[in-house]
């Protein structure tokens, strides 16, 4: 574990007891007071606290706390009880939440101490170093089982290796020990091995500590209901019937297991900081991205900066109730589309069925933090799955043009921020139309695939390397100047030389021209698009084959 991570955790966690102990003290205080407030702002004031209380406890484990903390306030909102009486039971209650949370505060702390005196050695993923900076990208640690030779090469030829690293078995059984000392980010496994019974070595699998997140990937010659059934209890991400289609595996493979996918972006919008604290805790470990707000006001910029895959937001908030937000993002056309969960910490059927007429996609409940977190995670992947097939080129199984114009300046902006050096290339593919005229449009298909396949192996998760339209593909390397940009495509374009494309009995070879440009500090985006078109159309103009850097309009 992280220590920098844990400590803020702890940190977290204490202020949550600290600042619910003190508030509880408060109130007991009134009590004994003799109720100095009017009855009237006495009890919202309690509701509040009651409230925030049942939604938030649950995130800190606290399902006790969470479920008296609604009695408390169901019971004042009905207001049903003489006032002394009333005053007695929220006493009872109180004195018993404060008892629950002190006992919930010393087993934390000693849990901390246990954790601090421990040695733990946890297996760190092999990694990238991003050119030019001390950037890292983790790869993902990948094993496919299958004694099929073509299906071993479809699916390494899927796996770009500045994603994965990738090793084969034949068996499950003969690197079983491996995978439960070191644990695997993905397994591919073919069901039809001969003398192995799949289900049983994966359901082995499944119960190594250092799989619990390992991602599952079975094949099989006939998927029979029973086989279905088998995979869905052990809930594996993926059952693909052989023989696999290359192109389709392939975008497959980007639109279920893309590393960088794995950090969806999910915006929160509450008014209680506690909350809050406990959601961003529960989902810290996650690989996601977790934006919070507590101004609602300020909800609709949020969303424009931050773009969320998933939004989930606060009824009872004030001056912009949760309701009435959802209304506003329905209504926006450019937002109407990103999914959106409400959340209450104490549900009525008027605010359930308000939420759907709305166009509410999830409605969940903050006390039912058990439910709550698995829902969001679910929300999420098929957020992003969602969204991935609408920016993914259905040919070359690259981004698409789509996603380019959604991402380029808001990655030029972050790598201006942060004094990244960042390349932007437009490539064209040379006489393209004359290889559709003389061979055809499907041997043209063909060449774009595998050269997109080309881009894909040579350039990582984190640059954005897209199908920009017909024959023309755009790519943003991130912290990557002009010159090493220009190095990388030459390499490119060097194995793309040696390459004989075939169409029948003939055979035929390609080259591309290329122009490159610099995002650098003080220029815009845009106009280092057009730097790099420029230089593009310089290159095709110098005789094919050529890739010009932007040098001089870039300062570089």
């Amino acid at each position: 574990m992280d220590m920098q991570q844990d400590n803020e955790e702890a940190k977290i966690i204490k202020e949550f007891f600290d600042d619910y102990a003190e508030q509880f003290t408060l109130m007991e205080r009134e009590i004994s007071n003799g109720h100095e407030q009017s009855s009237k702002e006495r009890t919202k004031n309690w509701i509040s606290t009651f409230h925030k209380l049942r939604g938030a406890a649950g995130l800190f484990g606290l399902d006790t706390v969470s479920a008296k903390a609604g009695v408390a306030e169901d019971m004042l909102n009905l207001n049903e009880l003489p006032p002394t009486e009333m005053v007695s039971k929220i006493s009872d209650y109180i004195s018993e939440i404060k008892t629950l949370i002190k006992i919930a505060q010393e087993d934390t702390s000693a849990q901390q101490d246990t954790d601090a005196d421990e040695a733990i050695s946890t297996v760190q993923p092999a990694s990238t170093v991003l050119p030019e900076t001390g950037l890292t990208e983790p790869k993902l640690k990948t094993l496919i089982v299958t004694n099929d030779t073509k299906l071993k090469t479809t699916i390494e030829g899927a796996l770009p290796f500045t994603r994965f690293t990738v090793s084969n078995a034949g068996s499950l059984h003969d690197v079983m020990s491996d995978i439960m000392r070191n644990g695997l980010d993905t397994l591919f496994y073919d069901l039809d091995i001969q003398g192995e019974d799949g289900f049983q070595v994966i359901d082995s699998v499944i119960s190594f500590q250092s799989c619990k997140k390992t991602k599952i990937v079975l094949l099989a010659n006939t998927l029979t209901i029973e086989l279905r059934k088998s995979a869905a209890q052990r809930e594996v991400i993926g059952l693909l019937a052989k023989p696999v289609e290359p192109n389709s595996f392939s975008q497959w493979v980007d639109i279920m297991l893309n590393p960088l996918e794995n950090e969806p972006r999910f915006l929160v919008v509450d008014d209680d900081s506690h909350f809050l604290a406990g959601l961003t805790l529960a989902l810290g470990r996650e690989k996601m991205q977790v934006f919070s707000i507590q101004d609602p006001q300020k909800s609709l910029e949020a969303i424009t900066n931050i773009r969320p895959h998933l939004i989930m937001l606060d009824i009872d908030m004030p001056g912009l109730n949760g309701l009435e937000l959802l209304a506003m993002i329905k209504q926006a056309p450019q937002f109407c589309f990103i999914p959106v969960i409400i959340a209450t910490g104490s549900e009525t059927s008027k605010h359930r069925l308000a939420a759907w007429k709305l166009g509410a996609d999830d409605f969940v409940l903050k006390s039912q933090a058990v439910e709550m977190i698995p829902r969001i995670r679910a929300r999420l992947r098929d957020a992003v799955q969602k969204q991935n097939l609408t920016r993914i080129d259905a040919l070359t199984g690259l981004s698409n043009r789509r996603r380019f114009e959604e991402e380029y300046e808001a990655r030029a902006s972050t790598a201006q921020a942060q004094r990244w050096q960042v390349s932007i290339a437009i490539i064209d593919l040379d006489n393209f139309k004359l290889i559709n005229d003389t061979y055809g449009h499907s041997t043209g298909d063909m060449v774009l695939r595998e050269f997109g396949a080309l881009l894909k192996s040579r350039f990582r998760s984190s640059d954005l390397v897209c199908r920009y339209g017909g024959e023309e593909f755009a790519m943003v390397l991130m912290a990557v100047g002009v010159q090493k940009a220009v190095e990388l495509l030459k390499s490119v374009q060097e194995t793309l030389q040696n390459k004989k494309f075939v169409a029948g009995a003939k055979e035929f070879g390609i080259s591309f021209s290329a122009g490159v440009a610099s995002i650098s500090s003080g220029k815009t985006a845009k106009s280092a698009l057009v730097n790099a078109d420029k230089a593009l159309y310089k290159a095709k103009n110098s005789g094919k084959g050529k890739i010009i850097s932007n040098l001089g309009a870039n300062n570089e």
